[in-house]
Parts: structure tokens; C-alpha cells; sequence
């Protein structure tokens, strides 16, 4: 279907939880080019993409994928019209808003825009694009100056365009009607609802921001309080003023679905949406929900950053305990932690940290923990905490008994495990030199270093040799940063560091590493036990 016969044929909506208008002028210019060039070429189909439409409620469709093109191809038509009025013929520029950028009522003969934008972006689209008057620009947020400067710059292009085509003016601007309506083509799905429309939509690509979970669950909260609609919405500003970065959004949306899990079992993204629909559908339920999430914002926040105010309330060593999860890099721990900051008391809380690092460790060490099961089995343990069922840590590990390897399967593991990342190298050598989950600060103006390099043994190595070296936690070591250079260019400075176990690298290959990590991982079964201390 053409982009402006769309326009034309159906009534449309952006709903609320839709970003507003984000395309910039260089992206308005990137897309007039493409259009003028495939005009000027008579190239017969301009493909724009795919437009995404769920039915409504009323007699218009709401936008879920696509309104960014679509807005800014209604202010082409827009600007069609306007130059119409410019050389003088008011009734052509009549006949284009009528049928692509207005339409009237049959029963009210009320007049509104085909193209509805969302309550941000309304009345700049109605002030600049749709009804142009003088409003000053000041009284408008960022996005309605944004509609107003791209408008006018569609409009400056046309006007050259047109300008270039001399007494046959009129025709050149019909045949960009032509084009809008018949050569630029979208196709059109549409869906029952939004929730089908985002399983679809993130494999659509519109130039503008990616639609997030959390604007489809805010629309559907909002949606349902529409008489407590300022409460929520202060509580939902409060919620996702925690996150102030430039991935905010799509944080937001992690954050809520690992909320949701913390109080419902392991929740997939995809799933999410469809989850609280499914169990919030009254506005006394949409308002404590809204006040659940504003409320456990600011705990997933301190969860990923130990600097958070949060985190004063208690010991250094539960701020360093947050740090070390974030060193050791996952995710699956957040929703059973979330929901014991919520409920434990700063013992408990403190225990379970540093049972969170322990289990995280052997996790890492033995494998598997980046599978669904332990998601599951952690998601689980935070419904228990979340619905009182679970009081201490103690209870917390034996809920988790089934997924926290045993002392003989770590042993095992570590003392033969190679490692891609130096820095839980550098963790794991900092915890065991400071026999504890936690190292001491002063472990960390030290770097790793490895004792020897493959340059140091390959010439003892046959071809049929596996490398009996690389990454191997026992071919590593801990070096204050002050002396890096001079252990880095000395093979006999670096071995002194492991003297009881080899002299050379001769040595070091046939039983000094091996040793060394095996008794590094009796250490590490020490120090990272399964039942916290």
C-alpha cells in the first residue's frame, strides 16, 4: 500500500507510551533524498518498510511500528499543501488536506488530524504541520521544536524542488502526490493487539527509537488507572528517574521483567508483557503494581552500582560484596537479590551476598550457570523470600541445594580450569590471596600477569602437544602495577613467585603448574563455600 494512500484510507493514533517524534533533520533530509532521487529516477516502487496496526477501540488504528515515517511523510503533505497556497491555488491545497492531513466528522463535523500523535507531540503537530499559526517555539518540549524545524526543512526542499520545474510547477507537485500515494509503499500488518505486535516488532527497523516492554506495560498500567493517572505517573517518573543513562530504556525493561520474576518465577522478556496483562487487570492492582516497581527502582539501581546511598546504611563489606557480583558479570542472582533487599533484615542480606559470590564462582568455575535452570531455581528462591516463605539465608541455600556444585566437583574443576577473562583471573587471585569472598583493597594495585609465555616454553612443545599452559588459573600470578615492567622483561622474577613449585620453565610445564593450581583450588574451595559465612 502507498505510505500517503494509508494516510488517506485509515484513521490513525500513536498511543501514549510511544516515544515522541525523534528523527532529526539530517534523518528528514536522508529520507527526501531517497524519495526524490527514486522520482527523478521513475523508478516504479520506493519501499519504505513495514507499518505495524492494532485495532482500537475506537474507529482509528493505533501505531505500534512506524510512526516516525508516517509522521514525517503526513508534514511532506503538509508541505505539498502550503506550497499549493503559495502559488496561489487554495483549492488544490484544500483537496490535500482533506485527503491526506485532516479529516471531518460525519456527526460531530468536528475536524481532527488522520494522523494523531501522542499527547506530547499533539498540539505542536496540530500548531506547526497540521493548522500552522504563530505559537513561539519556546512553549514547546524539545520534540514539538523538533516537528516544527524538520517541517520547515521538508517545506525549504520542496520549495527548491518545485521552484526547479518552472511553469509546470503544479504537475511537479502533483507527481510527488503520485508518489506518496502509489510508488512509496509500506506493508501494513495488523494485529489484535499490542502484545502480538511486539513479538513481531523487534524485527522491524524504523529509523526511529526502538519500542521497549516497559512503554508497552506503562501504556497497559496507565491504561488501566484512568482515574489515578497523575498518582502513577509521578510514581513512574520517580521509578525510572533511577536510571539515568543513555540505555535507559532498555535497562527499564530488564529491570521490570527481573522485578516480575522476583515475585512470579523466572519470566522471559517476551513473555513479560503478556504475564501482567494477564494478572494486573484491575486499577487497584495497576496502582500497586505501579508502586511496587517505584519502590524496587532504587534497589535494582544499588544492585548495579555499590556507590548508590543506598548501600551506606550498612558495612563496607556489603557494598563490596555488590561490587564483586558486578566483577564477576551476570545477571541471574538480581531477582532473588532484589527481593531480599526488600525483605531481609542487614544480617540476612549480608550472609546471602556472600553466599551470592560463592555459588556465582563455582558456578563459573564448574559451568552451566548461565542456563535457564539457574535463573529458575534463583527466581524460585525470590518468590519464597518475596511471599515470606523464606526468612534467612540459610533457608535461601537450601532451596538452591540442587544447583550449587559440590566441594569435590569444584575442587575438581578449579584445579584444572583455563579462563578467557583476566579479570576473574584477577578476582580469583585477589580472593584467594586475601582468603576471602571479598579481597582486601589493597589487592588491587596489583595486576596479573602469567608466569610463563608461550615464547618461554613453545621450544619444549612437540606438535602433537596440547598447550599445557594457556589460561590456566596456576600459570598466573599477582604483581603490584609499580614493578609490572620489571617482572614483565624477567622469566626468573616472575618464577621467584612460584619458586616452591618450579625452577624453570622446563619445570613449570611438567608439574609446577599443575601443583600450584591444585593447590589453588583447595584454597578456593575454602574460601568460596557452599554454605556462606
Amino acid at each position: 500500500m502507498g505510505v500517503a494512500h494509508l494516510l488517506r484510507d485509515r484513521q490513525l493514533e500513536v498511543p501514549a507510551y510511544q516515544r515522541s517524534y525523534s528523527w532529526t533533520k539530517d534523518e528528514v533530509l536522508a529520507y527526501w533524498h531517497d524519495l526524490r532521487a527514486a522520482m527523478v529516477a521513475e523508478q516504479p516502487v520506493y519501499f519504505l518498510g513495514t507499518v505495524v496496526l492494532t485495532r482500537g477501540g475506537n474507529d482509528r488504528s493505533t501505531v505500534i511500528d512506524g510512526q516516525q515515517r508516517l509522521a514525517t511523510t503526513s508534514m511532506l503533505l503538509a508541505a505539498i499543501r502550503d506550497i499549493f497556497l503559495e502559488y496561489g491555488d487554495p483549492v488544490s491545497a484544500a483537496q490535500v488536506t482533506s485527503q491526506y492531513v485532516t479529516s471531518t466528522s460525519l456527526l460531530s463535523q468536528l475536524t481532527e488530524p488522520r494522523l494523531l500523535l501522542n499527547h506530547v507531540d499533539r498540539r505542536a503537530y496540530q500548531s506547526f504541520v497540521v493548522d500552522p499559526s504563530q505559537e513561539s517555539l519556546n512553549d514547546f518540549p524539545e520534540s514539538g521544536r523538533r516537528i516544527a524545524g524538520c517541517f520547515e526543512r521538508l517545506k525549504d526542499e520542496l520549495r527548491q524542488d518545485v521552484a526547479s520545474a518552472g511553469p509546470y510547477w503544479r504537475q511537479r507537485l502533483i507527481n510527488w502526490i503520485q508518489m506518496l500515494d502509489v510508488r512509496t509503499r509500506v506493508i501494513v500488518v495488523t494485529v489484535q493487539d499490542d502484545a502480538d505486535a511486539f513479538m513481531i516488532f523487534e524485527t522491524l527497523n524504523d529509523r526511529g527509537l526502538a519500542l521497549t516492554v516497559a512503554d508497552l506495560v506503562k501504556n497497559y498500567l496507565f491504561g488501566l488507572c484512568r482515574d489515578r493517572v497523575g498518582e502513577v505517573e509521578e510514581m513512574w517518573i520517580d521509578a525510572t528517574g533511577n536510571f539515568d543513562n543513555a540505555a535507559a530504556s532498555v535497562e527499564f525493561t530488564t529491570f521490570l521483567r527481573q522485578w516480575w520474576s522476583s515475585l512470579h518465577g523466572a519470566t522471559r522478556e517476551r513473555d513479560l508483557y503478556r504475564n501482567i496483562r494477564r494478572s494486573v487487570t484491575t486499577e487497584l492492582g495497576a496502582v500497586d503494581a505501579v508502586k511496587q516497581i517505584s519502590q524496587a527502582a532504587p534497589l535494582y539501581t544499588a544492585i548495579l552500582d555499590p556507590e548508590q546511598e543506598y548501600w551506606s546504611e550498612f558495612s563496607r563489606d556489603m557494598s563490596e560484596s555488590a561490587r564483586v557480583l558486578l566483577e564477576l558479570g551476570l545477571g541471574q542472582h538480581r531477582p532473588l537479590l532484589l527481593a531480599a533487599m526488600s525483605r531481609f533484615g542487614s544480617e540476612e542480606l549480608g550472609i546471602l551476598l556472600r553466599g551470592l559470590i560463592s555459588w556465582s564462582v563455582r558456578g563459573l568455575i564448574v559451568g552451566g550457570i548461565g542456563g535457564g535452570t539457574t535463573e529458575r531455581y534463583y527466581a524460585e528462591a525470590a518468590v519464597a523470600i518475596s511471599s515470606g516463605r523464606i526468612l534467612t539465608a540459610t533457608q535461601v541455600v537450601e532451596q538452591l541445594d540442587p544447583i550449587v556444585p559440590s566441594d569435590a566437583e569444584f575442587n575438581s574443576q578449579f584445579s584444572q580450569r583455563r579462563i578467557n577473562k583476566l579479570a576473574l583471573v584477577h578476582y580469583y587471585l585477589r580472593a584467594i590471596a586475601s582468603r576471602d569472598v571479598i579481597p582486601d583493597a589493597d589487592e588491587r594495585d596489583y595486576v596479573v600477569m602469567p608466569v610463563v609465555r608461550r615464547a618461554d616454553y613453545e621450544h619444549l612443545l612437540t606438535e602433537e602437544d596440547d598447550d599445557p599452559i594457556d589460561r590456566r588459573i596456576g600459570n598466573y600470578i599477582l604483581v603490584p602495577k609499580g614493578r609490572a615492567t620489571e617482572f614483565a622483561s624477567s622469566i626468573d622474577l616472575r618464577l621467584s613467585e612460584v619458586r616452591g613449585y618450579a625452577r624453570n620453565p622446563d619445570e613449570w610445564i611438567k608439574h609446577g603448574i599443575s601443583e600450584r593450581q591444585a593447590a589453588l583450588a583447595s584454597s578456593a574451595t575454602e574460601i568460596w563455600t557452599r554454605w556462606p559465612r
